[in-house]
């Protein structure tokens, strides 16, 4: 467990989040709410125990991880069935690509899942983790996790994960997130 706390883990997963959205075509953003998905919808970060994963049953109580997820918007889905069979068919997706170039670059450990939904997945030096989704029609999301932390109650009062990321303007930076 890392000597992290909430507030901590909640700023350096959002740079980790800008800084994979940087990896995607500018007027990309990520947001809770999919205006072309409207049934679809991510909730605010959550704070989720991790004892139950990690340790035996009692004995590590404040152990906990924060996850969040997001849906992209800026990147248009597949237009029908037969694009979307024809992108599967062809193999490569380049906005995937373009994500686990930035990781590599940065250092991260990567993986990718060729099947569907297509996944990129990446984990940072320092820990934390964010995978990007692309479902059968086309649409992509963003999940993030942070290394476990031992959850304080004492802590000040946490800023909730924006609602909505929009994509830093300019290029992807070389030595990592944003």
């Amino acid at each position: 467990m890392r000597d992290l706390t909430e507030t901590q883990a909640r700023g350096l997963l959002l740079r980790h989040l800008t800084g994979t959205l940087r990896a995607l075509p500018a007027g990309t953003a990520l947001v809770h709410r999919h205006p072309g998905l409207p049934t679809a919808v991510f909730g605010n970060e959550r704070v989720v125990p991790a004892d139950d994963v990690l340790y035996e049953p009692g004995e590590r109580d404040d152990a906990a991880y924060l996850r969040a997820a997001y849906w992209v918007l800026g990147v248009e889905p597949f237009a029908s069935a037969e694009e979307a069979a024809a992108a599967a068919a062809a193999g490569a997706d380049p906005l995937l690509g373009a994500v686990l170039a930035a990781w590599r670059q940065w250092g991260w450990r990567t993986r990718l899942v060729d099947r569907h939904p297509r996944t990129a997945g990446g984990e940072s030096p320092d820990g934390f983790g964010v995978s990007v989704y692309r479902s059968l029609r086309g649409h992509l999301s963003v999940f993030g996790s942070s290394p476990v932390f031992r959850a304080r109650p004492a802590d000040p009062p946490f800023e909730p994960l924006p609602d909505r990321i929009d994509r830093p303007a300019g290029p992807v930076p070389a030595d990592g997130p944003i």
